[in-house]
């Protein structure tokens, strides 16, 4: 997990237990109600997500190996949170959309912009990939919008730079099943980048290994190989004595030698025959199993919060649509 991932997982805590918590030069500090009191011995934690900083025992670093960050997604385990929230409308968001608008590869067309009220799923996923790299688990945040009159169809969008510190609570009661499949099945194309990564450190691990067993089954066919060469080696050095013999009981000694050599060569030969299928039989099977490593996948839904907010719709007249989500400060193209 990088650190932008856990760090937006532990400040969603904090906003869906209403643990309050302020930020200075990347430190945060977080008012513990009694129940997280009792679980961490402390009235406010100290923590920051920047390795960079000085080591400090008031400061807890907040990584993969984190005994907090541990204990805060183990009390995930059991249950899923659930919770309203309003994302507010400001005079701002209209200025930042025009400013996005200029980065769209929409120059000279025109277009129509319209202020709307929306109502949007939010899901923290936790993702457990086991590939041949091992287990991975990567926090993946869901933002969904459901298509409207004036929107042209769903949207389904990684949610990694949503900004939940200015949403407030929300008072209404939500059913969490509602759309939750259809959020599900859209996550492979909306988090294709993420997915991307782990695919392709998969299949770069698959090709690692596949060398690793062919350089194996070489080293072990080139050792047998080398005995049976250092027999053919000395039975050639033999022969040579024997033509440079000066007498016959020297010839006889070296003939007598070479014989022994060539039966113990042919028998050779033969033992490393089988030992030779066994190699290959071996790497083949391995060869099979390594490129039928498939990808297996397990998603969590850590949170599900509905979130009120505006979104800014930009009509264009070639009737393309493009959506400016101020809870995360982009436009979404809409494919039609």
């Amino acid at each position: 997990m990088d650190s932008e991932k856990i760090e937006q997982f532990v400040l969603t805590y904090c906003t869906e237990h209403k643990l309050k918590y302020s930020q200075k030069n990347r430190i945060y500090t977080i008012t513990l109600n009694a129940a997280h009191q009792k679980w961490f011995g402390e009235k406010e934690l100290n923590i920051t997500f920047d390795q960079n900083l000085p080591k400090s025992k008031k400061i807890h670093l907040i990584d993969a190996t984190s005994s907090i960050l541990h204990t805060l997604t183990a009390n995930y385990i059991t249950r899923t949170t659930v919770t309203s929230l309003i994302f507010p409308k400001t005079k701002h968001q209209l200025l930042d959309a025009n400013e996005k608008l200029l980065e769209l590869p929409k120059k000279g067309i025109k277009y129509h912009l319209e202020v709307v009220s929306t109502t949007a799923q939010y899901l923290f996923t936790e993702l457990t990939v086991i590939g041949s790299n091992g287990a991975k688990t990567t926090l993946i945040p869901i933002l969904h919008i459901q298509k409207s009159n004036l929107l042209q169809t769903n949207i389904t969008t990684c949610a990694k730079n949503i900004d939940l510190d200015h949403t407030i609570q929300g008072k209404d009661t939500i059913n969490c099943q509602t759309q939750i499949n259809e959020i599900i099945l859209n996550i492979p194309t909306s988090c294709k980048k993420e997915l991307d990564v782990i695919e392709e450190q998969h299949q770069e691990k698959v090709t690692e290994l596949a060398s690793i067993t062919q350089d194996n089954s070489i080293d072990k066919y080139t050792e047998l190989q080398q005995k049976e060469d250092a027999i053919i080696n000395k039975i050639e050095e033999l022969k040579e004595k024997s033509v440079r013999a000066s007498n016959f009981d020297t010839r006889r000694n070296c003939d007598d030698k070479i014989r022994e050599l060539k039966k113990k060569h042919q028998e050779l030969v033969e033992k490393n025959k089988t030992i030779r299928e066994s190699i290959k039989k071996e790497f083949d099977k391995e060869q099979t199993e390594i490129t039928k490593r498939d990808l297996i996948g397990e998603m969590v839904i850590q949170a599900y919060a509905t979130i009120e907010m505006p979104m800014i719709i930009a009509n264009f007249e070639d009737n393309d649509q493009w959506v400016y989500l101020p809870i995360l400060n982009q436009f979404i193209h809409i494919q039609k």
